[in-house]
């Protein structure tokens, strides 16, 4: 009881509009292994006041944490049949008290009932990027368009009583982007993308330190960026470090031609300004990035005012994937090596 009126406290604790101008400083609170050695997670969500939840992409499972009990349950296995997946990703509470978990290899998402029991699949035609939260009467995501050259598109993939979303684009992102025309058999840009209060929405090319802050209707509210920061390109030995963890063993492992692709597309682009899943907004408005500027050490996560002003940057201990706020309190998603073994783990930070 002490710990839930703790947290609740912490809830209510919400800083005002005055401290969303000052660079917050963060206290760790507790850490949480939640995922077997070894088994990587890219994000996380908050799924209830006490709940969070994420994605083991060793084993191919949503894992749902109880922050007060400690306690696991886990649902999946590798697979393609009913409630099998090969590209999970973590589990958003959807509606009527159901899960929805999109599986971004097989195109599809799986509904799943309170008790994480199996109730219907359903198919996704389109190439997804990120699934922000349920919306709206379906999935609000970013995906590619394949018909347009891969343009990167907003929008809901609304659920009906069919077994097939029907794809609802908001806003194509190229525009917002200001990108030019790009030749053919180029890559795609790699959109990160969060939702925000009150229906807002961010989103940003990984490799430009420019990210935008759009209203319900997709249009730009606020720019967030970093003009100062250099570009930065792979090297060699980078190249054959991320190239080597994709073709490792497990159901999620990438060989032969894909590997390839891989290394030639990481020759041809210049290094990512932040992670794909690293934006988040706090309770104050603030919007946090967590940078590629990060070691086995410690991450570094840039902080911005709600008017888009940069306030500076906070460390945070490990490889930081992710962050999830509720109230004053954030989860961070983390990883940490010991030996030739990763740790996965969930830090809790409270605003001081």
């Amino acid at each position: 009881m002490a710990r839930l009126l703790a947290f609740l406290a912490g809830l209510a604790g919400v800083p005002g509009p005055a401290a969303a101008l000052q660079l917050p400083a963060l206290v760790r609170e507790s850490r949480a292994p939640v995922l077997p050695d070894g088994s990587p997670a890219n994000t996380i969500v908050w799924a209830g006041d006490s709940l969070l939840g994420l994605a083991d992409q060793g084993e191919q499972q949503i894992v749902l944490f109880d922050i007060h009990t400690g306690r696991h349950r886990r649902a999946g296995r590798p697979g393609e049949g009913p409630a099998e997946y090969r590209g999970v990703t973590p589990p958003l509470p959807g509606p009527d008290r159901s899960w929805v978990v999109v599986d971004v290899r097989l195109r599809r998402a799986t509904v799943l009932d309170p008790s994480l029991g199996f109730r219907r699949a359903v198919a996704i035609p389109v190439v997804l990027n990120t699934v922000l939260e349920w919306r709206s009467g379906g999935l609000f995501s970013t995906w590619y368009d394949v018909a347009r050259r891969m343009t990167p598109v907003l929008g809901t993939l609304r659920f009906s009583d069919a077994d097939r979303a029907e794809p609802v684009p908001l806003v194509r992102l190229d525009s917002l982007f200001g990108s030019p025309a790009r030749p053919p058999f180029s890559l795609p840009p790699i959109v990160a993308a969060a939702p925000g209060a009150g229906g807002h929405v961010y989103v940003g090319k990984v490799d430009e330190y420019r990210i935008l802050k759009l209203d319900e209707r997709g249009r730009p509210v606020r720019v967030y960026h970093r003009p100062e920061l250099p570009v930065l390109r792979f090297s060699s030995s980078e190249i054959a470090e991320q190239t080597g963890r994709l073709g490792g063993a497990g159901p999620a492992a990438v060989s032969g031609p894909a590997l390839a692709r891989v290394r030639e597309m990481l020759s041809g682009m210049a290094k990512p300004f932040f992670a794909l899943t690293g934006l988040s907004e706090d309770s104050s408005g603030r919007l946090w990035v967590v940078t590629a500027r990060s070691d086995q050490v410690a991450t570094e996560i840039d902080v911005f005012s709600p008017e888009g002003r940069f306030l500076g940057t906070v460390k945070l201990s490990g490889q930081v994937r992710a962050l999830a706020w509720r109230g004053n309190r954030v989860a961070a998603l983390v990883e940490r090596a010991e030996g030739e073994e990763l740790l996965g783990a969930v830090d809790f930070y409270r605003i001081r």
